[in-house]
């Protein structure tokens, strides 16, 4: 179990992992008064920034990934999300230096993200961690269900049976369950079952197109099929209109640019590999 809940842990902090953002648009009623008005104008104004933020962070501008942190820590302009979260601020780390597990930081004590950090870091799931997922429990009941069922799972030996529940879980806003499904198709080694896995998280978890690209660019060393370079390189954009191109993944675009571009397989545009030059540089990594 202490292997298992230290690759979890792993896996979910960095997960610093739509082409559409999934903005926060009002379906309520829509009078004419003032208030409505004017909550309305502020909605409006506040996803602009958010789109704003986008594209100076795919520009190269450290701090935007920070906003864009916090804007999906509280909402602003877009879904609440910790998985997105942490995938703008690990490129703010890697840009700056830093460190991804300084955005605990963004969380007060007893807050559910926070509590769920401290029961996958603990070395076991020993009193402070059942102390934590009591408190989980008030807090967030449907992540508290994750970490239930894992820990029954382990117990057993038999993670397959919890599959049900974490698919459940996930329909019901579960981020960890999402991105440990994700693990355990990974530790199967159902490609498939990955690669299906991917295309339905990346919808609402942009990040999730970069390991989807990578499955393409692994078919093309299989296969030697270009189409499978055109699919990588989409799945990275996908990414990258999110504002969430990691250094690593800039990097692997600005090669396929220069290889491809170079034997006149795609256009060279001059521009675009200043920005991913750009986007790839990083003073440390994750």
């Amino acid at each position: 179990m202490k292997t298992e809940m230290k690759r979890i842990s792993r896996m979910c902090m960095a997960m610093c992992m739509v082409s559409l953002l999934a903005f926060h648009t009002s379906c309520q009623n829509k009078g004419i008064d003032s208030a409505a008005s004017n909550a309305e104008l502020k909605e409006r104004v506040v996803d602009q920034r958010f789109q704003e933020l986008i594209q100076q962070a795919r520009n190269g501008n450290v701090g935007a990934y920070q906003s864009l942190a916090l804007c999906y820590r509280d909402g602003e302009g877009v879904e609440k999300s910790w998985i997105n979260m942490i995938c703008m601020y690990g490129i703010y780390a890697q840009r700056t230096g830093g460190t991804i597990y300084d955005v605990v930081k963004f969380f007060n004590e007893g807050h559910s993200f926070k509590l769920l950090t401290e029961i996958f870091s603990s070395s076991s799931f020993n009193e402070k961690a059942k102390e934590n997922l009591e408190l989980l429990k008030k807090k967030d009941s449907v992540e508290a269900e994750v970490i239930e069922a894992l820990l029954k799972a382990y117990t057993i030996d038999d993670v397959t049976a919890i599959m049900p529940i974490l698919c459940k879980a996930e329909e019901e806003g579960s981020e960890v369950a999402a991105v440990v499904q994700l693990i355990y198709y990974d530790e199967l080694g159902d490609k498939e079952g990955k690669e299906e896995c991917l295309i339905r998280l990346a919808k609402k978890y942009p990040v999730f197109y970069l390991f989807l690209g990578d499955i393409y660019d692994d078919e093309y060393e299989d296969r030697k099929n270009f189409s499978y370079i055109q699919m990588a390189m989409e799945c990275y954009y996908k990414a990258d209109a999110c504002g969430m191109l990691l250094p690593k993944y800039a990097f692997k675009l600005l090669n396929m640019y220069k290889n491809y571009g170079e034997k006149g397989m795609i256009d060279l545009d001059e521009k675009e590999m200043e920005r991913l030059t750009l986007l790839a540089e990083r003073k440390s990594s994750l």
